[in-house]
């Protein structure tokens, strides 16, 4: 049974469970990190609050904010953020890596003893962060956490970039000869109605979001979230969300039909997504290629990708076994 428990202080670091009066400090702390992403933000949080019990902490240090943790629990076990891809703490630039490890030792010292057994730990890649800021990982090594998953992902480095593959090219010409159009769209029921027929009839899945929850997310951060779809005249062919940060953008969802796979729409379409967003961002990310925990590795989403110039990169979650003791 898990402890009620708001504050704990350890050594010159106070670790305060996150309150409603606490929105503006947090948020303003997430619009000034290093490692920032929208989805940090309280309004993108709490869309989904109804199924993820809050439980995430605010770290200072001599009364001033130095990281927040976005985290919520389940049982005996604490993630950061169970409704999210990832997370871990997130903080500003002038932030040590000094600070970061002892906070990531208070933080771990709280969950113990507000009672839980588990801290899954998901940090975020480098590919968001706006300055190099990985001593989290650093903390979990001192701490003995376990690396329980390793996952596939790529992204386009608009600074190297690699050249589309042959078949590539011959897919967007394909396309353009067919007349596929291309839209910036607000029709969440069509898209998420696509994209639920493919992943029902190709995986058994349903997604994530639903479209009024992707119509309301939209509404709360609308120069962070888009819409695109490749048409045949009226006919939806192909889509794809984008989630805009600081310095990547992140296809959130990619769909396609049979119909729009023949012809090519999906590589029209992200020939000029990636194209537009060449001289605002550094890097342009597909996300996962893997499946069942990072074991298997979907081998042809991962030639799609890498066939529009992206390479690999690491997406990894950590365990904490908090019955340990960590003095």
């Amino acid at each position: 049974m898990n402890v009620h428990m708001d504050e704990l202080r350890v050594n010159e670091y106070i670790v305060k469970r996150y309150a409603t009066g606490d929105k503006n400090i947090w948020d303003s702390c997430i619009a000034n990190a290093c490692n920032t992403y929208f989805l940090f933000y309280r309004d993108y949080m709490e869309y989904h609050s109804d199924r993820f019990k809050d439980h995430s902490l605010m770290i200072y240090r001599d009364d001033k904010l130095i990281g927040v943790l976005p985290a919520s629990e389940k049982g005996g076990t604490v993630t950061s953020h169970g409704g999210l891809t990832f997370g871990g703490i997130i903080h500003p630039y002038k932030t040590t890596a000094a600070q970061v490890i002892d906070s990531m030792r208070a933080i771990v010292k709280y969950y113990k003893e507000a009672g839980f057994q588990k801290f899954i730990y998901k940090p975020s890649p480098w590919t968001y962060h706006t300055h190099p800021c990985e001593a989290d990982k650093y903390a979990l090594h001192q701490l003995g956490a376990k690396l329980a998953e390793t996952h596939l992902a790529v992204s386009i480095d608009y600074a190297n970039p690699l050249k589309f593959s042959g078949g590539r090219k011959n897919q967007i010409q394909r396309a353009k000869k067919n007349g596929v159009t291309l839209h910036k769209s607000c029709d969440w029921k069509t898209f998420i109605g696509l994209l639920s027929n493919i992943l029902m009839e190709r995986h058994h899945a349903t997604p994530v979001h639903t479209a009024e929850e992707m119509r309301l997310l939209q509404s709360r951060f609308p120069q962070n979230i888009e819409l695109w779809t490749a048409q045949n005249e009226d006919e939806v062919l192909a889509g794809a969300v984008l989630y805009l940060t600081p310095v990547a953008v992140h296809t959130q969802y990619l769909a396609s039909s049979d119909a729009g796979c023949h012809l090519g729409a999906l590589d029209l379409l992200l020939s000029k997504l990636i194209q537009d967003y060449s001289d605002s961002q550094r890097y342009f990310c597909f996300g996962t290629c893997t499946e069942d925990g990072g074991t298997v590795l979907n081998e042809g989403l991962l030639f799609q990708k890498e066939s529009f110039g992206g390479r690999s990169v690491i997406h990894e979650i950590w365990e904490i076994d908090l019955t340990k003791d960590y003095e």
